[in-house]
């Protein structure tokens, strides 16, 4: 087997419409056209979209329903997939994490065209997409601040290395780190946050490729619930900072969540009323 992409599909309560299957099938041709295996992973009570989608090569495609609505959570069972399909791929070879929910436009494959063709060796590729409208808020009053909070070594260092939106969907691993990171504690959600994290830590090398013309969608955040993005955040980088620091301070440890807690109600009461 040659690259494999896990093509993570957005959760929906409800069938998926036509026009995200005609999206869907066609980053499944669009991907496949250039060689690429492609894993599609829908949540479980969403493996209704194989009905409706277009696949052209199915000796290419792998639908893998998977029993969760967290992202992060499919990621991990898609790549995990990705492994265990063909464990004797060779180490030269990637694997690529895409998102289902961006629309097939000029700009989104003209993205996806420069991650696939991207001939460095890095561990990780992390494509860094401009944020607007309430995704850029949510970062700007939640994410940076809190990761700033937590771990301000490694917030400068993202900033100054280009990770200005480290909640990113677009990843390319090499096998050998993706095989340490499957094996270390997968988060739900803020995972790209920790995979950052883990390459600074061990020092493992990583680039972050910025894709200016790419928007994210701004669709289903506009309303109350997205404050739980700040609030699963907080809880995340908790559990982030206690695993590295293993031996923590208690008293330290009190003073961050002090910290933290004022952020996240802070970057709540700016997302619900401003």
């Amino acid at each position: 087997m040659g690259n494999v992409i896990v093509l993570n599909l957005l959760f929906k309560p409800r069938p998926y419409s036509e026009r995200d299957l005609e999206t869907i099938s066609n980053w499944v041709s669009f991907f496949q056209e250039r060689g690429l295996h492609v894993i599609a992973t829908p949540p479980a009570e969403r493996d209704d979209v194989f009905d409706g989608l277009e696949v052209s090569n199915t000796d290419l495609f792998i639908p893998f329903p998977v029993q969760s609505f967290d992202t992060c959570d499919r990621w991990k069972a898609g790549l995990l997939r990705a492994l265990q399909t063909d464990e004797h791929i060779s180490e030269d070879k990637f694997y690529y994490l895409w998102s289902a929910d961006f629309e097939f436009t000029e700009q989104s494959q003209d993205a996806a065209n420069e991650l696939l063709s991207y001939s460095g060796r890095e561990e990780l590729l992390v494509g860094t997409i401009k944020a607007s409208g309430t995704k850029n808020a949510i970062d700007k009053y939640g994410t940076n601040p809190l990761i700033k909070s937590w771990f301000p070594d490694e917030y400068q260092r993202m900033i100054n290395e280009g990770f200005s939106k480290p909640r990113s969907e677009l990843l390319r691993f090499s096998k050998s780190f993706l095989t340490t990171a499957l094996n270390r504690r997968w988060y739900p959600t803020e995972q790209t946050i920790f995979l950052i994290l883990q390459c600074f830590w061990d020092q493992k090398s990583i680039l972050s490729i910025q894709f200016s013309n790419l928007q994210d969608s701004d669709e289903a955040r506009d309303n109350p619930n997205l404050v739980q993005q700040i609030e699963r955040m907080e809880v995340w980088l908790k559990y982030m900072w206690r695993d590295h620091e293993r031996n923590w301070n208690r008293t330290e440890y009190l003073l961050k969540c002090e910290e933290s807690s004022r952020i996240s109600i802070e970057a709540c009461r700016l997302l619900l009323f401003s």
